[in-house]
């Protein structure tokens, strides 16, 4: 579980209208451990610029970051679904995912 995005479910709503349960492709746990994996992406950089990685619910730091993971997570579970669909050209999700790396 994250620290600011907590879960799937706060995902969903980014991702679009297809929902994100324990059996979807990708699974709630999927979307859980790449949530986890942009958090420590994310606060390690920040950690490694002597930025502070810790900020209170509510925060503008806190509102921030949740927007940069959430955002990411919900484009990386949009491409999924591109790719699930076996359409090579969809481009769902990217522009997310070049956000991400673009920060």
């Amino acid at each position: 579980m994250g620290a600011y995005v907590a879960d799937a479910s706060e995902v969903q709503p980014r991702a679009g209208n297809r929902a994100i349960t324990s059996t979807s492709k990708p699974s709630t746990t999927e979307v859980s451990d790449w949530i986890d994996e942009a958090e420590a992406e994310i606060l390690g950089a920040l950690a490694a610029s002597s930025i502070p990685t810790s900020y209170a619910s509510g925060s503008r730091g806190f509102l921030i970051l949740r927007g940069w993971v959430g955002g990411y997570v919900a484009g990386l579970v949009r491409v999924s679904w591109a790719a699930a669909a076996g359409d090579g050209g969809n481009q769902d999700g990217q522009r997310e995912l070049d956000d991400w790396k673009a920060r």
